[in-house]
Formats: structure tokens, C-alpha cells, sequence
């Protein structure tokens, strides 16, 4: 329930509190800085939302996001589709700089589908199950930054 604390903590930052549209800006950051040869071409967003409410309660909008690219390496070049849809809601906090997101309920799925050669093949996306985290977040007016380190890319 949303009277319970997340992350040690029942502090909240009033400056996060409201309705909030995700953006996928550091997705396609990410993308640029560790996989040189792929390129973003098409990116597409439904119901991103975010909801912080004062009570400490979140929720999500029912997300649908999807991304297109291609990725181009000598000789060979290779296309890619990622979705991800899901909704999720639970308690959150920000104390010390960090802001808390504790799920207690909701899923998340997603595939991932590479065409090389002519051959295609999609796999799940790993999600695993949900569990709290903590970012470093900066909030100003009508603007809320959260860092999601996603750790680097692995390209043979």
C-alpha cells in the first residue's frame, strides 16, 4: 500500500509530484555512444506516462514503445524492431538525491527482432521480474531527469 515506505524512506520530493510523459532520449544516447554503426531510425511511444501522487503512489500508463535501427559493419549490414509494453504501479520515494521506485504490482515483456542475411530471428527481451531501484534524478519546474545506467555493449 502506499502508506508503506520505499527504499527505507516515506520522504517524497513534492517538485516529482504530478503526471509525467517518458521520453526514450537516453535509449538513442545509449545507442550513439556504445554501438558506433547503428543508427536509430524510427522510435515510437504510446501512453509513457508516469504518475507520482502525493500519497507515494505511482502508476504507469499502459506503455507501448518500439524502436527501429540499423546497424552497418564492414561487409554486412543488419536491421533491427525492439517493443516493450507493460504497466506497472507501486509506492516510490526521493530522499539524498535518489529516487525510489518500489513495484508491487504489474509486467513488463518485450522482443527484439534482427534481420541479417536475409534471416530473421526474434527473441524475448529480458525483463526479468520486477524489483525496487534507486537513480539520481534532478527535478526543475516542468522537468524531471532520472539516470538509468544500462552498462556497455558487447559488439563482436
Amino acid at each position: 500500500t502506499s502508506c508503506e515506505q520505499c527504499a527505507a524512506t516515506r520522504e517524497i520530493d513534492r517538485c516529482l509530484v504530478g503526471n509525467w510523459q517518458m521520453t526514450v532520449d537516453g535509449m538513442q544516447e545509449w545507442a550513439r555512444e556504445h554501438i558506433p554503426n547503428f543508427r536509430v531510425t524510427h522510435t515510437s511511444l504510446e501512453n509513457n506516462t508516469l504518475t507520482l501522487n502525493e500519497d507515494r503512489s505511482f502508476v504507469t500508463g499502459s506503455s507501448h514503445v518500439s524502436a527501429r535501427g540499423r546497424l552497418t559493419v564492414p561487409g554486412s549490414s543488419a536491421h533491427g524492431t525492439a517493443s516493450l509494453a507493460g504497466q506497472v504501479s507501486g509506492r516510490w520515494s526521493a530522499a539524498g538525491g535518489r529516487f525510489n521506485m518500489c513495484p508491487d504490482a504489474g509486467s513488463v515483456s518485450g522482443t527484439a527482432t534482427t534481420t541479417i542475411h536475409g534471416r530473421s530471428f526474434s527473441t524475448p527481451m529480458p525483463v526479468g521480474p520486477l524489483q525496487p531501484n534507486s537513480r539520481t534524478y534532478v527535478c526543475s519546474g516542468n522537468t524531471f531527469r532520472v539516470t538509468m545506467p544500462v552498462g556497455t555493449a558487447m559488439i563482436a
